[in-house]
This record gives C-alpha cells, sequence and structure tokens, in this order.
C-alpha cells in the first residue's frame, strides 16, 4: 500500500516540482527570518529612543526577561509574540503598523512633540535657545559689517 503510494506520488510529480516547492519554502523561511530581523531593529530604536540604549531599563519597563530581551535583541532568539504586545502595551504611542510591518511612522497620532523622550525635549529646547543666540549673533556682527563699510566706503 505505502509502496503504491510513493509509485504514484513520484509518478504524478517531477522532480522539478519537487525542487520548486523546497526552493518555495526556503524563500518563505528566509522572508520571514528577515521580517523578524526588521522587528528586532525597530524594537533597538525604540530601545535606543526611549531607554538611552538600556537594555535592562526597556526589559524592566516591557515585563520581559532580562536574558530573553538581550537574546531578541541579539538576534539569537526570534521575538516572541508576546514580547511584541508587551512592548505595545507598554509604549502605547509606538504604532503596531511600524513596528510590526516598517509601515508609517513610528508613533500613532500623536504630534512630534508628544512623541520625544524627556532627555529629546530638553535637547530640542537647548538646541532653540542656541539657535536664537547665534540668530543674535549674527545680527550684532552684520550691524558691525554694515558700520565698517560705511566707514571704509566714507
Amino acid at each position: 500500500m505505502e509502496r503504491n503510494f510513493l509509485f504514484n506520488l513520484r509518478s504524478n510529480y517531477s522532480f522539478e516540482y519537487f525542487t520548486q516547492m523546497e526552493e518555495e519554502a526556503i524563500e518563505t523561511a528566509e522572508t520571514l527570518s528577515e521580517k523578524v530581523d526588521d522587528v528586532t531593529s525597530r524594537i533597538n530604536r525604540i530601545i535606543d529612543l526611549r531607554c538611552d540604549g538600556s537594555q535592562t531599563k526597556f526589559s524592566q519597563l516591557v515585563n520581559v526577561n532580562q536574558t530573553t530581551m538581550n537574546n531578541y535583541c541579539a538576534r539569537r532568539r526570534a521575538i516572541s509574540l508576546d514580547a511584541v504586545l508587551h512592548v505595545l502595551d507598554t509604549f502605547k504611542e509606538i504604532s503596531a503598523e511600524w513596528l510590526l510591518r516598517g509601515v508609517g511612522d513610528m508613533t500613532r497620532g500623536a504630534s512630534a512633540a508628544s512623541a520625544l523622550s524627556d532627555t529629546e525635549r530638553e535637547l530640542f529646547k537647548l538646541k532653540c535657545e542656541d539657535n536664537e543666540r547665534l540668530a543674535k549673533e549674527n545680527e550684532r556682527l552684520n550691524n558691525w559689517v554694515d558700520i565698517l563699510l560705511k566707514k571704509g566706503g566714507a
């Protein structure tokens, strides 16, 4: 019975068919692996932006074991759906579409200012103050140039 089944299987499907099926299975596995790597890359970006690069702080916030999180980030282990859900529950501003598929903005429905961490807000404030100071300095120097040109031309 088993021998007849194998014979029928071999006669109905060519070697090329089985080779093609195997190649498609490998391609699908590689695609899934790339998608997991992409999610891991986006998780690492969240760690950098929201936890100042600290995997320890991140794992505590999302309630995932530190060793497990290290394995995810180092790509030694595929990230679990449970871990992804913990991330989305903890960081409500993070777009699930962005995290899972890389589509759209990192934050969902939040303005750019509210999506910034405290450190990012402070840096932004300092940059604005620097820009204002430099604009005043530039204006002062332009006034001196005008004065010097008038003296030199008179």
